[in-house]
């Protein structure tokens, strides 16, 4: 079976981003520290591949999840985010997930000359600030 084309997401499309409901605060609401970066980028599944059910039950157990809907463009306005649609495979080399898509830019992979120690904080408030309305609130 052949890897699936990276395609360019449209600023007006969604991401679904799932995160964790036993981190969440005693108030469950999404909170500006919950944008957190896995391996170099924040992981999230494209609406035009997967709706934010699947991307809820993709690691099992979705009663443990709640999902947040990102828009692009909002994503993209924030200064040093990009997005990129990256579509994964599993161990055996094999199609995965074809709506896997990440943000970078949250944690910047080495320290410039002066460094801007409040940067990820304001990312965080800003993205937040954009998207804090849960698409799929925690059980």
């Amino acid at each position: 079976m052949d890897l699936w084309q990276v395609e360019q997401i449209p600023d007006s499309d969604s991401l679904f981003y799932r995160f964790p409901v036993g981190v969440l605060r005693a108030d469950r609401m999404p909170f500006p520290g919950m944008f957190r970066e896995n391996r170099g980028s924040i992981s999230t599944d494209w609406e035009k591949y997967s709706t934010a059910n699947e991307t809820r039950a993709r690691q099992g157990r979705p009663e443990r999840f709640a999902v947040l809907r990102l828009i692009v463009g909002g994503i993209r306005a924030i200064d040093g985010l990009t997005v990129s649609h990256s579509p994964t495979q599993n161990v055996e080399g094999l199609p995965d997930n074809r709506a896997h898509s990440d943000i970078f830019g949250l944690e910047l992979p080495a320290p410039p000359a002066n460094p801007d120690l409040g940067r990820k904080e304001r990312i965080r408030t800003e993205l937040h600030q954009r998207f804090n309305t849960w698409e799929i609130p925690p059980g």
